[in-house]
């Protein structure tokens, strides 16, 4: 059966696909996410923010359905201000990873977010300079300190580091938890089965969408399962070349409106995707 406008669920990543942190949104973006909602298409993030820091991103962009945030740990809906669902950490094995990291890494940084907040449980630059370019607020303490509910732990290092700081988590041999680098700067730690795209998956059911007709952008290693498990899914003109072998189109680079051009594809195929 011909697919309609309306049968269609868009999620996009944020951070390199929607917009630029420090710079913010094209407006050809904003425009075409209005135009695909006002034409019936339900348009949504996913994204490894807190629902804190992406909300102040928001305010231009009109989301039709709930946001997958925390990389598929909480999925929260602005309008009702409620969380749709939550998935978090094993709590002891969040603890013991921090500490055996920063014993290891004098100069890691480590942020943990929780539904109530973000806490620094060790900074570093590139942690301050995180938080400090979006403006996030958040609580400096200690990691046994910190609130039992984790929805994940990002890690901060020198991306001459990253390779080494990965070896030695993956070296732990800890059930219940892996691994995903989401800048050079960063990797994040997140209860097994936890990513954007079961959570793309959970959202088409929950909003009564059919899942041929879900679809996805992305750029880095992060969107990999949401690229998967979309039906339709496109990258960016500057994502990694590992990350565009798995996308159906590549589209212009995140300033030159990648979005937007993506967005204009489907309201032109969708009866053909």
């Amino acid at each position: 059966m011909s697919k309609q406008i309306s049968d269609f669920l868009v999620v996009s990543d944020m951070d390199g696909t929607l917009l630029r942190a420090g710079i913010g949104l094209p407006q050809q973006n904003v425009d075409a996410v209005r135009a695909f909602s006002e034409a019936g298409g339900h348009f949504t993030v996913a994204t490894g923010r807190h629902k804190d820091s992406a909300r102040r991103y928001l305010d231009r962009i009109q989301l039709s359905a709930p946001a997958i945030l925390c990389n598929g740990a909480l999925i929260y809906d602005y309008q009702s201000g409620r969380a749709i669902r939550e998935r978090c950490l094993p709590h002891a094995l969040g603890v013991e990873l921090v500490r055996a990291a920063c014993a290891a890494f004098p100069d890691l940084g480590a942020e943990i977010m929780c539904p109530d907040a973000i806490y620094v449980a060790k900074n570093n630059h590139f942690a301050h300079r995180h938080t400090s370019t979006d403006r996030l607020e958040y609580i400096v303490t200690d990691v046994d300190s910190v609130p039992q509910a984790w929805y994940k732990v990002l890690f901060c290092i020198d991306p001459a580091e990253m390779a080494r700081l990965e070896a030695f988590l993956r070296s732990q041999h800890h059930p219940g938890v892996y691994f995903v680098k989401t800048a050079p700067q960063f990797l994040e730690v997140m209860a097994d089965g936890v990513n954007k795209g079961e959570a793309l998956h959970f959202l088409a059911d929950y909003l009564g969408l059919p899942q041929d007709a879900t679809a996805a952008i992305g750029d880095y290693y992060n969107d990999l399962e949401l690229l998967r498990a979309a039906h339709f899914s496109a990258t960016l003109a500057d994502a990694p070349q590992d990350i565009k072998v798995h996308a159906d189109m590549v589209c212009a680079s995140c300033l030159e409106g990648g979005v937007a051009e993506f967005l204009g594809y489907l309201r032109q195929n969708c009866g053909r995707l």
